[in-house]
């Protein structure tokens, strides 16, 4: 999947509150994690058939590609995107598509990406706004499909994710000034865990604070993770196991994509800018 656009009109023009301040910031997490357990288990991905069958792999990264190239065009937020790819990731877990019908991934894409700027956008564009590339398809049938994804993950359709807790775990996990830089490569691991399923399946909480403590240390024992982990005050709501599991994996993931010069984000988008994404 090559990288062949920036991630820099991925901005939103407002500014979003979610940076949160040292004095609630453990309750205010608290509270995003309580939010995150009662809903995770609705969206929460079974991997296992698609990573079964190469071409549905493929036809994913096909799918991730696109959500990833319209949301830039459109101007969307991360936010939007990386839902996107999660209801899409969602629906191929509980529905089986014919491996001959590799259009039907495409149109799931489109829909996935319409639905999530339903959800998460001021300016939401027309149906027909959105690039089919080699297919074309109706706005009726683009609809119908909308409609199969909503019943599909039983209509509920709103997600907590990564993003919502970086700035909690780089304001205790970082000891120096640099935070926004670590901020901006945290997002930057996030994202490329969008080409792993198998990482989408793992709570949102559990993969930030592996994507920080990665940008941090690329080498940490898991005795030396513990100690991080136990600096906050989460009542144990974060598994050592969890949060290891899912550091190695992103570390094996992030050299695989730094060998094949396929980044999924522009090293060139200044943390400044990143901010103004959430």
């Amino acid at each position: 999947m090559e990288n062949t656009f920036s991630y820099s009109s991925l901005l939103c023009e407002e500014e979003h509150t979610l940076i949160i301040s040292e004095e609630n910031g453990d309750e205010y997490i608290q509270m995003l994690i309580d939010r995150e357990i009662a809903s995770f288990g609705l969206l929460g991905q079974n991997s296992s058939h698609v990573t079964n069958f190469d071409w549905i792999q493929q036809a994913r990264l096909a799918a991730v590609q696109y959500i990833l190239k319209t949301g830039e065009s459109f101007g969307f937020r991360f936010q939007t995107v990386y839902i996107a790819v999660t209801y899409c990731d969602g629906f191929l877990s509980r529905r089986f598509l014919d491996g001959e019908k590799q259009w039907a991934v495409k149109l799931l894409a489109v829909a996935c990406l319409s639905l999530a700027a339903k959800m998460e956008e001021c300016k939401v564009p027309t149906l027909t706004e959105y690039p089919s590339e080699e297919y074309i398809f109706e706005s009726r049938v683009t609809q119908r499909m909308e409609l199969l994804v909503l019943n599909t993950l039983e209509w509920r359709m709103g997600c907590i994710t990564p993003f919502y807790f970086i700035n909690y775990f780089v304001s205790r996990f970082c000891k120096n000034d640099s935070r926004k830089c670590v901020i901006s490569s945290t997002v930057e691991i996030i994202f490329g865990a969008l080409r792993d399923i198998k990482l989408m399946s793992v709570r949102p909480s559990v993969l930030a604070a592996a994507a920080t403590l990665l940008v941090l240390n690329k080498s940490l024992t898991m005795e030396a993770l513990e100690v991080e982990i136990n600096v906050l005050h989460l009542n144990g709501i974060l598994q050592i196991d969890d949060v290891f599991s899912c550091y190695n994996q992103m570390l094996y993931l992030n050299k695989e994509i730094c060998k094949s010069h396929k980044c999924l984000v522009s090293p060139q988008l200044s943390p400044n800018q990143l901010l103004r994404n959430w």
